[in-house]
This record gives structure tokens, sequence and C-alpha cells, in this order.
């Protein structure tokens, strides 16, 4: 049930942006979009799966250190 409502969200979501993008010959806006959506979509199935997702802040805490000693 959860996974159905999934798709069905996620392709409203599609449904509603994909033509404009197509229309106005959006190219690099469309691969972007299927990027995007692709990885939301695929988030999105693991969490309703009950995978443990880890925590993006370890990663964010790493990248800006490396920023950091990078302008010191």
């Amino acid at each position: 049930m959860n996974i159905a409502l999934l798709i069905v969200v996620f392709l409203a979501i599609i449904g509603y942006e994909l033509p404009g993008i197509l229309r106005n010959g959006w190219w690099a806006e469309l691969i972007v979009f299927a990027i995007l959506i692709a990885m939301g979509f695929a988030l999105g199935l693991l969490q309703i799966m009950g995978v443990a997702l880890p925590c993006p802040v370890s990663g964010i805490e790493f990248l800006v250190s490396q920023l950091v000693r990078l302008f010191e």
C-alpha cells in the first residue's frame, strides 16, 4: 500500500513537471530533474522498506572541515 502511494506521488510530480520541461526544451534541467527524482524515489522506497539510512550530518561535517582546511 505504501509503495503504491509512493509511486503515485512520484508519478504525479513527474506528470506535473515534465511537460513544461520538455515544451521549453530544457534538456540540462531534464537531466537534473531525472537524477533528483530517481534519488528521491530510491530514498523514499528505502525508508518505506525500513532500511536504516545513514545520517548525512557526518558527511556534511567532513566536507565543511575539508573546506575550512582549504581556506586556512
